[in-house]
């Protein structure tokens, strides 16, 4: 679980580095990103009403682990994921992002709205992996806009969910990031930013540093059977 209030320490101490290293875009550094900023900004492009409940992510030296909560159909599903970073561009003109997965996610299934609903679904998962020859994730997402995938890579236009957020876009005008680095508790990016206009990630902790813990809370409620693809037959 995500201890908030310190990685919204965390964020502070990284705002004042920000503040000391570059105050123009003209200007190109190298900044360390803590992952809770991470967490913070993908759960702020998130919709109230989408279907993914929430994106946790835990950043290593060369690749992050990815936890993924999503409600579809009444039922809540559990991503796990691996993944490398292959490249990252994000300024006002592009926002993309490129990742390798280091094995097929897995999915767990933590509840079911009825019996015959998860007959249903898991029936489709089996379909999917055996007449399709294909990871159920990988076909939910390539029916998405934005999303490419192919031969375990993800081409992710980021451009539809950022454009959603005001302040994301304000943020989007000061910064020029071209190429980013995992490493162990965060990523480092190297690029331009002016800090002015990045003080608007502030307010994000405020409104976003317990969103996830709740709906990871009420998803983990007493009750909840988990359900791995080995009861479907996965690969």
């Amino acid at each position: 679980m995500v201890d908030w209030m310190q990685l919204a320490g965390m964020a502070g101490k990284a705002f004042s580095a920000i503040r000391d290293w570059t105050d123009t875009l003209s200007q190109e550094r190298e900044i360390f990103i803590p992952e809770g900023m991470i967490n913070t900004a993908i759960t702020a492009m998130l919709g109230k009403d989408n279907e993914v409940k929430s994106v946790l992510v835990e950043c290593h030296d060369d690749f992050a682990d990815l936890d993924i909560l999503v409600t579809h159909e009444g039922t809540d599903i559990q991503i796990r994921a691996t993944f490398e970073l292959q490249s990252v561009s994000i300024n006002r003109h592009k926002q993309t992002v490129v990742l390798r997965e280091r094995q097929p996610p897995e999915l767990i299934f933590t509840r079911f709205a009825s019996t015959w609903q998860k007959i249903q679904l898991l029936v489709r998962v089996w379909a999917c992996r055996t007449f399709l020859r294909e990871h159920p994730l990988h076909h939910v997402l390539r029916q998405r806009e934005g999303v490419e995938i192919n031969n375990g890579v993800y081409r992710i236009d980021l451009s539809h969910w950022v454009r959603q957020k005001a302040a994301l876009v304000a943020a989007l005008y000061a910064a020029d990031i071209r190429t980013a680095t995992l490493r162990e508790g965060g990523l480092l990016l190297r690029g331009a930013a002016n800090v002015k206009s990045l003080e608007v990630l502030r307010g994000l902790y405020q409104m976003a540093a317990g969103a996830v813990t709740q709906v990871r809370d009420e998803l983990d409620r007493p009750g909840d059977r988990r359900l791995s693809p080995r009861d479907v037959g996965a690969d």
